[in-house]
């Protein structure tokens, strides 16, 4: 089940792709005195407006444990293909098994050969070399002979020393070189050698006023959920551990303040507009989004479905600081009826200072009179 409904991007090459869709993304002009966008920029959207194939991670709910994890949002796509339903790491199996059901009526590799009308390319002497390969290496082997496909099938074990870890799957392909198929055998093994045992992985995320939620440390890159103390309201967070120890901040939004003002290298003294910074916040981007949904995503002027929607300050932005994020005085505009740099727009008509409700009130009237509509047509020439 997802549950993440917003989620923060990073826009390059996919800025035009975005402000169709209505997002503001923060500009500045560069040494051509063209408008452009600083590297690393980041806006949150709704997840339904990321493209399918994005590496960008996701909160998601295991329908089958619940337990929470973060796929990426192209595996979430690829995996809702044939069964709606997710699955973590763990649970992957059990969907496999449920995809060939509801496919074949089965699981049962023969069936699907005949169903499929492929061979299966190996021999039933070669499934009980494999059979025995198995438990050559300190595990029981639960699949049949006839069963195996390929070096690369996932096949399922159980380890008699971590029975507690119930069914677990290798390829053949994976364990050729090993002394134990398990991997929680193998973790053991190479505790002497591991370079970081967990106290000192917690001492670590200490220094950093972290809590590290995570209970189990087995490498370097496996991913470890934490609390940042200063930030408890970013909720749990995930790092590997090379991370912790090579990067200044792990935090989201302790990177973010290292960005900002004058903690950043490049800091001038406040040169940035108030708005400016304020537009970049998650509060002003969930203020914005809810105005476009209350409106529907349509112009309350024109009544145009553009692409290009603003989020409008009823009551002036400068002027009314306390009404800043709130809703009731927002309302949706198009670029067309909005922006300064269009003919016969609102704050074409009227300026951008001391904007009040009665002067709203009376462009729309007045834009519905037909008062603008050769203002209008010098855009499009």
């Amino acid at each position: 089940m997802l549950i993440s409904k917003f989620v923060e991007v990073v826009v390059s090459n996919d800025v035009k792709y975005y402000e169709e869709l209505g997002y503001l993304i923060p500009k500045y002009k560069d040494n051509h005195y063209r408008w452009a966008v600083k590297r690393g920029t980041k806006i949150y959207v709704k997840v339904s407006d990321v493209p399918h194939k994005s590496t960008v991670r996701i909160k998601v709910k295991c329908d089958y444990c619940g337990e929470i994890y973060y796929p990426k949002i192209s595996d979430y796509y690829n995996g809702h293909k044939t069964i709606n339903k997710d699955s973590c790491n763990n649970c992957k199996q059990i969907k496999i098994e449920e995809i060939y059901n509801f496919k074949y009526g089965t699981t049962s590799i023969k069936v699907r050969a005949d169903v499929e009308s492929f061979i299966i390319g190996r021999h039933k002497t070669d499934g009980d070399i494999i059979y025995n390969a198995f438990l050559s290496k300190g595990v029981t082997p639960i699949f049949k002979s006839e069963d195996y496909t390929g070096a690369f099938q996932d096949l399922p074990y159980v380890c008699t020393t971590h029975k507690e870890k119930g069914i677990l799957y290798r390829t053949y392909d994976s364990i050729r070189d090993l002394d134990c198929a398990c991997k929680y055998c193998n973790i053991e093994k190479s505790q002497d050698e591991k370079r970081y045992d967990f106290e000192f992985v917690k001492e670590k995320f200490i220094e950093k006023n972290y809590t590290l939620l995570s209970t189990e440390y087995f490498n370097i890159d496996d991913e470890l959920e934490f609390i940042c103390n200063y930030h408890p309201e970013e909720g749990i967070q995930h790092a590997n551990f090379w991370n912790v120890l090579h990067s200044i901040n792990n935090c989201t939004r302790c990177r973010y303040n290292m960005q900002s003002e004058d903690l950043h290298w490049n800091w001038q003294g406040g040169l940035s507009l108030e708005r400016d910074k304020i537009s970049q916040t998650k509060e002003y981007q969930q203020w914005r989004m809810s105005i476009f949904q209350r409106d529907y995503f349509i112009c309350q002027c024109c009544e145009s479905k553009s692409n290009k929607l603003n989020a409008h300050h009823i009551q002036n932005f400068s002027n009314f600081p306390d009404l800043r994020l709130d809703i009731n005085n927002g309302i949706t505009l198009c670029e067309d009826c909005h922006s300064i740099n269009k003919k016969g727009s609102f704050h074409n008509i009227y300026g951008t200072k001391n904007n009040t409700r009665e002067q709203l009130e009376e462009y729309i009237q007045r834009y519905k009179n037909g008062d603008f509509n050769k203002l209008r047509l010098k855009n499009i020439s």
